[in-house]
């Protein structure tokens, strides 16, 4: 049997890092599980990542890719092929919450640090940062369509984001007194995005 190459043996450790992440959540993972589930030596990890938070990090930099993809296309059908301006914005955040709800212990690994003084590296920022612009073009598309007020997307983006992060924090500790989450959700962007001009 070949040797698997030095990308696959990476893909191979990240993809059981995140799989204990999902089960056990990123303050209960350690690198001996990791590589007992990879079938690698502890040593490849600390030879390859260093340090557990290093590997920590590849795991929130590879969802974060897999968040700019899910928000893209869902089931085969893609957000750009919603053509209201508006309806995209509720679209893509309504599939953002789907990604948090279905990955609770990912998504907090990526948005709340949750081992010791983790934060995510400069490159994960970044890798973010892209997943970010899914929302940046769609706001975009809601000023030029003249149903966002003109403003900066990027700055209007992050409001939209930070709003659809608080109430996920509350939903996804089971903290407030909402009946139905998924109104609540809608509600709170529809109402933002009233806020900022939309026709919603």
């Amino acid at each position: 049997m070949a040797r698997p190459t030095s990308n696959e043996q990476e893909d191979r450790i990240v993809a059981a890092a995140r799989a204990e992440v999902v089960e056990v959540g990123a303050a209960a993972l350690t690198q001996r599980s990791v590589a007992k589930r990879a079938g690698v030596s502890p040593q490849s990890i600390y030879n390859r990542f260093g340090d557990q938070h290093a590997l920590l990090d590849a795991v929130a930099d590879r969802a974060f890719v897999e968040l700019a993809a899910r928000l893209q296309a869902e089931d085969g059908h893609l957000l750009d092929d919603i053509t209201d301006p508006v309806e995209n914005v509720i679209e893509g955040l309504a599939r953002y919450r789907r990604f948090a709800m279905g990955n609770p212990r990912l998504y907090g690994l990526m948005f709340d640090a949750q081992v010791g003084d983790f934060r995510i590296s400069d490159r994960t920022l970044g890798t973010a940062f892209d997943s970010l612009q899914v929302l940046v073009r769609a706001v975009e598309r809601g000023i030029e369509a003249g149903v966002l007020s003109e403003a900066d997307p990027l700055e209007v983006a992050q409001r939209i984001w930070a709003a659809a992060h608080g109430v996920l924090r509350f939903e996804l500790t089971d903290v407030g007194f909402v009946d139905d989450w998924d109104r609540h959700y809608e509600s709170t962007i529809r109402t933002m995005l009233r806020g900022l001009g939309a026709s919603a």
